[in-house]
């Protein structure tokens, strides 16, 4: 566990630099370690994975592909976007960020969304996404779907697969806090087979060992261990691409840094790193105060 104090100097709202003392005062946390040649098994063995627990790992659902003419090339968006700029119009959109909802099944603090957090009444009918997605143009290349949980909203699959269907978006980034791996696994395999050239990313929330991740959740059920969730989600994942053949899906892991979890993150990128494994880590910093 890291004990030695650390010093983070941030500008503040005049401009001035002040000091972040991120002494560690969170409890104890568990490191987790492995030897360096360790095997898959091995590593989710130490992160406490099973994943004989869940039905959609190993089994597979199977869905239509759909049809579509879209042209989901590179040369397009970039000739038109400076085109667009020499001629002095303002180009199409090339990415998107798409907000599907803004419930959750928890209750960080540090959430950029924590006071207006679920609100049913703000979210889009699929027709009238349909309707938006069909006026974005041609050159739309990359979706980012975010919330709230962004799986709450249980049109998610139909969402992703509109703007398969009317734009020629390339990749979707979908951000998830995977409190159900099960539902993830499903969605996953019905977006591998229904959008085939679609390159799926899912990047999943966690920020840090267990015992720091789960205080940060503020969750009010019993016995709910958030950490395991998103750690067997994003094993669960990886077996599907390589049983099923999904090279299209990235797995990626998505950490907040805040003042409590930063006296941990030397020791998280570690276990990261070595233990986990996942495709990509990000580290993003805090954007609001904690509440």
């Amino acid at each position: 566990m890291q004990d030695t104090p650390l010093e983070t100097r941030m500008p503040s709202s005049d401009g001035q630099s002040v000091s972040l003392d991120t002494t560690p005062s969170q409890p104890s946390y568990t490191v987790l370690t492995v030897a360096p040649d360790a095997t898959d098994a091995e590593c989710m063995a130490a992160s406490g994975t099973d994943l004989s627990l869940y039905r959609w790992v190993d089994d597979r659902p199977r869905f239509e592909a759909i049809e579509t003419r879209q042209n989901r090339g590179l040369a397009r968006p970039i000739v038109k976007t400076f085109t667009s700029r020499w001629a002095g119009r303002v180009p199409n959109p090339v990415m998107l960020t798409h907000i599907v909802t803004t419930r959750c099944n928890y209750s960080c603090g540090f959430c950029s969304f924590a006071d207006t957090l679920n609100s049913v009444s703000d979210e889009l009918s699929l027709e009238e996404i349909e309707k938006t997605y069909a006026t974005l143009g041609d050159m739309v290349n990359v979706i980012v779907y975010s919330g709230g949980e962004t799986t709450v909203n249980r049109q998610l699959p139909e969402i992703i697969e509109a703007a398969y269907r009317l734009t020629p978006v390339k990749s979707v980034y979908v951000i998830s806090n995977a409190w159900k791996p099960d539902l993830l696994f499903e969605i996953t395999h019905r977006l591998m087979q229904t959008c085939p050239e679609l390159h799926l990313t899912w990047s999943l929330s966690i920020e840090g060992p267990r015992e720091i991740n789960n205080r940060a959740r503020y969750t009010k059920k019993d016995g709910w261990d958030a950490w395991q969730n998103t750690i067997d989600t994003m094993w669960g994942l990886k077996r599907m691409r390589q049983l099923f053949g999904y090279n299209q899906l990235d797995v990626q892991l998505c950490t907040v840094c805040t003042p409590d979890n930063a006296h941990c993150l030397p020791d998280w990128y570690d276990m990261v790193r070595d233990v986990l494994q996942p495709d990509k880590w990000n580290l993003n910093l805090m954007r609001r105060s904690v509440q």
